[in-house]
């Protein structure tokens, strides 16, 4: 089976103001929208999407 690389990563963070503030300020990257304990940001074409979630400090890639 071969996989390819789809251009999302889904992260859930502990502290998602703090993380999306990070992300933006440090790395650059552009907010594109939020919507509900979801924020999308973008770099280079790859789309970052940070899930509010304190229990958890997950990763998702989504492969096709």
């Amino acid at each position: 089976m071969k996989f390819k690389f789809s251009p999302y990563i889904a992260i859930q963070v502990k502290e998602h103001e703090k993380a999306v503030d990070f992300y933006k300020r440090v790395l650059g990257m552009e907010f594109v929208e939020s919507k509900g304990n979801d924020t999308y940001l973008n770099k280079d074409g790859i789309n970052f999407v940070f899930e509010d979630n304190p229990n958890s400090n997950k990763v998702f890639l989504n492969l096709r």
